[in-house]
């Protein structure tokens, strides 16, 4: 029973329950390197979003190196970052505490950029790569206990 999983025939769906994430599929063409202003907003709070970096790269989550020897690096996209507020408990907002952002969103359509390059999401197709998929909540499963009951099917 514990082997079934490998035989269902979505599994995409397996690798996002059990991996918690989808391959996105973006793939870049080799033939640009985009490199873009942070926003006004990461800009302002570089304090924040230098330390928000500092501590993934202590965890291991993020890699970086000194901009002094770290020429754009061919082919790639760099995303534009920003910052938010975070939020405390009760709603107010923290002073002392900013979320850094990445914008793969960047370039919009519409913006004199977007005619040399696309963004990171532009490359996902929403129909193809993220299939439709059916979450089975318990309504679905009391109304599948009640049909097999009514064709007089044994449940327990």
């Amino acid at each position: 029973m514990l082997g079934d999983w490998m035989n269902y025939p979505d599994q995409e769906v397996i690798a996002a329950v059990a991996y918690r994430g989808v391959d996105p599929k973006d793939t870049r063409p080799i033939y640009q390197a985009v490199i873009g202003t942070n926003h006004a907003s990461g800009l302002k709070a570089h304090k924040f979003v230098t330390k928000a970096n500092n501590t993934e790269k202590e965890l291991g989550h993020l890699h970086g190196h000194s901009p002094l020897v770290s020429p754009p690096i061919y082919p790639a996209v760099y995303s534009p970052c920003g910052a938010v507020h975070k939020k405390l408990r009760d709603g107010s907002i923290d002073p002392s505490n900013m979320r850094p952002t990445s914008d793969f969103s960047w370039p919009p359509p519409g913006y004199w950029m977007s005619w040399l390059t696309e963004s990171v999401n532009d490359r996902i197709n929403l129909d193809i790569d993220f299939p439709y998929v059916h979450y089975y909540s318990h309504g679905d499963f009391v109304e599948q206990v009640l049909q097999l009951s009514a064709l007089g099917e044994q449940v327990l």
